[in-house]
C-alpha cells in the first residue's frame, strides 16, 4: 500500500449458539454471528428468529410462549446458562456471551 493507506481492521464476530429443548428427543440449535461479545438476550433471540411473549410476575417474568410453543400448566420454559437454571428476568437487560452455553428447555414447571 502506498504511504498514507491503511488496511482497514478486519470486522470481529462473536458465534452465539442458542439451543432449544421441547422435549428429549427434540432439539434445535439456531446460530447467530454478532459483532458484539455480550448482547442481551432478547437482541439474540431477534437474531436467531426466535419470538418469545413475557408476563411479569414479581421481579422475574413468566414466558408465556416461546419459539411458538405456548406454556401450559404443566410445562413452561426455563433458561440454563452455562448448564444452571437461571431465573428469567426483563430480557432486555439480560447479559449474555459469545461464550455462554445457552439453553432454553421446555420441561415441568
Amino acid at each position: 500500500m502506498g504511504a498514507g493507506c491503511s488496511k482497514p481492521a478486519a470486522e470481529v464476530s462473536y458465534t452465539y449458539s442458542v439451543n432449544i429443548v421441547t422435549a428429549v428427543d427434540q432439539r434445535d440449535t439456531r446460530v447467530a454471528a454478532l459483532q458484539q461479545e455480550e448482547v442481551m438476550m432478547d437482541e439474540l433471540l431477534h437474531a436467531v428468529g426466535i419470538q418469545s411473549v413475557a408476563q411479569p410476575r414479581g421481579e422475574e417474568v413468566v414466558l408465556t410462549s416461546f419459539n411458538n410453543v405456548i406454556a401450559t400448566k404443566s410445562k413452561t420454559w426455563h433458561l440454563y446458562i452455562n448448564n444452571t437454571l437461571t431465573p428469567l428476568t426483563q430480557l432486555e437487560h439480560m447479559p449474555v456471551r459469545a461464550s455462554d452455553t445457552i439453553e432454553w428447555k421446555y420441561e415441568s414447571q
